[in-house]
């Protein structure tokens, strides 16, 4: 009598399955991986955006508050344009300030990026990807003098509202063919300055004291 002999082992039906059902898994983590890398980028210039108009918007700020005239509104290069003089704290002299905007540099204090050429647009580094995300100043807006006829009109000339709005392209997003754009992000910056030593100004050109707006 012959004894059937049981060989233990996997088929080739069982070598396939596991093959795909590897790799699938793989295939999973992979498209996971690349949505978390693209997501983290993404954020990260995000970041970097609301830090550079955090930072430059302060610096607007600042500079304003140290002026002693101030011009009307004006546009340079389609943008926004703020000019006047300023008391230099350190020196105590009298020095012009123009503040102007650049759609790839951002803003430009008389013609120069802040803090020796460091607080530009964070349109570099490797967060940008060599140009799969674009970063540019859309528009820089300077508004003030709302027409109002009375004592107001001299407190609100004297307020400046100062939007900054700067937009993030990004050319290939997950599961978009390539070089096909995603939809354009926007982040604005808004700031109410209130430039005393102009109030001050219109106070004794006018020869009285206007009652504060509540």
């Amino acid at each position: 009598m012959k004894l059937k002999r049981f060989y233990s082992g996997t088929t080739f039906v069982e070598v396939t399955a596991t093959i795909l059902i590897m790799g699938t898994v793989s295939l999973g983590m992979m498209i996971s991986l690349v949505n978390f890398y693209y997501h983290y980028r993404q954020e990260k210039v995000v970041s970097d955006i609301n830090e550079y108009g955090r930072m430059v918007m302060n610096l607007v700020v600042e500079e304003l508050n140290t002026v002693v005239e101030l011009n009307p509104p004006g546009h340079f290069n389609g943008y926004g344009m703020i000019t006047g003089v300023k008391r230099n704290s350190e020196t105590g002299l009298f020095e012009n300030i123009r503040i102007t905007a650049r759609k790839n540099t951002g803003l430009l204090f008389n013609g120069e990026i802040p803090f020796n050429g460091d607080l530009e647009l964070p349109d570099f580094g490797q967060a940008v990807d060599n140009g799969v995300r674009t970063i540019t100043l859309v528009d820089f807006e300077v508004i003030y003098d709302r027409g109002l006829n009375s004592n107001r009109k001299k407190y609100w000339e004297s307020a400046l509202d100062i939007v900054l709005t700067l937009g993030l392209e990004t050319k290939v997003a997950p599961g978009r063919k390539k070089y096909t754009k995603a939809e354009p992000e926007y982040i604005k910056f808004t700031r109410r300055v209130f430039v005393p030593n102009r109030y001050i100004g219109k106070l004794k050109t006018a020869g009285g004291i206007p009652d504060l707006p509540t």
